[in-house]
């Protein structure tokens, strides 16, 4: 299970959580706020690496400890990251209000993330890769997402090709028109009654949304590059907008 989380550094502010503070002098707020940045920016590029090394048939073990602890020590840090006086009255930030507004919803998010991260380090640790790959089935971060996880393989593999298609009119796909290039192979998901299927490939749904407690998470069931996104689908015209609308849809600024 690779399934991408657009969780990573919006909605999965979902799993970032405020402490009370006393206010701030602006320049250590500032500090706070590109220290939270950069986490957050390195969370998502740990995330690709250990998606590359998990779409191979044998990932680079040392790769993924690295990853895994990587995760594992900024989620901890995490808990530092949202003071208040960091919020969006400090300056530009892609951190909803919501965080300091109910902090106690956000503590709950952040040990659900700490303990997942934890959980998968402790796997990449033992060198079981096979244990390490994503597995998010009946963790806490299922409970974030707007799809339910299968316990088996759920790869599905296309080599002929499947097109996608948008389901539901939605924000993260305003505006993107026409065909949608087509894709090698994806993750099976069960959509949650209650979110959003933007889009489908094949019969199964490809991109899913919905909104959690103060927050929003997004999970795409395929690849964002090879193997499953072949070189046409990374230079369709349509690329760059679908993830920057996902993005932005996920941040709250849409």
């Amino acid at each position: 299970m690779r399934i991408h989380l657009v969780a990573a550094a919006a909605a999965v502010s979902v799993a970032t959580a405020g402490v009370a503070f006393a206010a701030l002098p602006k320049d250590k707020a500032l500090a706070i706020m590109h220290e939270r940045h950069e986490g957050m920016e390195k969370i998502g590029d740990t995330n690709k690496l250990l998606r590359r090394e998990f779409a191979s048939s044998a990932p680079f073990a040392p790769a993924v400890k690295s990853g895994a602890a990587t995760i594992a020590g900024l989620s901890r840090q995490a808990s530092g990251w949202f003071p208040a006086g960091t919020g969006p009255e400090m300056g530009k930030t892609g951190a909803k209000p919501e965080i300091w507004q109910n902090q106690k919803d956000f503590q709950a998010k952040l040990a659900s993330f700490q303990q997942a991260a934890a959980a998968f380090n402790a796997a990449a640790a033992s060198g079981n890769m096979d244990s390490a790959k994503a597995r998010y089935a009946g963790t806490p971060v299922e409970a974030a997402l707007p799809v339910t996880l299968l316990t088996q393989d759920d790869r599905v593999e296309v080599p002929e090709g499947a097109a996608p298609r948008v389901h539901t009119a939605h924000p993260i796909v305003a505006g993107i028109d026409g065909e949608w290039p087509q894709l090698l192979g994806y993750n099976r998901l069960i959509a949650r009654p209650e979110a959003i299927t933007v889009a489908m490939v094949a019969d199964d749904p490809l991109l899913v949304a919905w909104e959690f407690g103060t927050g929003r998470s997004i999970a795409f069931a395929s690849d964002c590059g090879p193997h499953w996104a072949p070189p046409e689908f990374l230079a369709w015209s349509g690329y760059a907008q679908l993830w920057s609308q996902m993005a932005a849809w996920a941040g709250g600024a849409q």
